[in-house]
């Protein structure tokens, strides 16, 4: 008697699992846009506390290059990505970390770059360091980059940023 009930308690609960599927809605969601990102930002982790990570540099650094990469389909034609500094937090300034100042700890190598045509990653190099800036010894000079995109483009809101911590020794 106790298996047939049981039995019962198992079909009614399957039926109703059964009936209760068949009430959702079967939605799919796609992503038809086209955005940019840092390929550090999305593989390194982030400063603790923000959304960005950050990168050590020295004098020698010379003008590295940052993987940018296309999300969504691929353009049928180059487009302009432009770039620019962001401000620093306060937060990530103290006695030994300073704001890095353009012109004298580094320099912006233009405003933009092409993402060409047809494919999924370029390669940006938005500044160089400047090899002769005044030595201080135990102290770090901070800035920060970010993806501005164009009007067909946007940047990836998480990934649009990295922060770059020069030694100034």
């Amino acid at each position: 008697m106790k298996n047939i009930r049981t039995y019962k308690i198992i079909l009614a609960s399957a039926a109703i699992a059964l009936l209760m599927t068949a009430c959702f809605k079967d939605t799919e969601i796609l992503f038809e846009g086209t955005q940019v990102e840092f390929e550090d930002a999305v593989l390194k982790t982030p400063q603790a506390g923000e959304i960005f990570p950050i990168i050590s540099l020295t004098r020698a650094s010379g003008s590295p290059t940052y993987q940018m990469n296309l999300i969504g389909r691929q353009l049928t034609q180059g487009e302009n990505i432009t770039f620019s500094l962001d401000t620093v937090p306060k937060r990530l300034l103290n006695a030994t970390t300073i704001e890095a100042q353009e012109g004298v700890h580094f320099t912006l190598t233009g405003a933009g770059v092409t993402f060409p045509e047809n494919a999924s990653t370029t390669n940006l190099g938005a500044f160089s360091i400047v090899p002769t800036f005044p030595a201080q010894s135990g102290k770090t000079a901070l800035f920060i980059i970010k993806l501005d995109g164009n009007e067909k483009i946007a940047p990836a809101e998480n990934y649009r940023r990295l922060g770059f911590r020069i030694n100034l020794n």
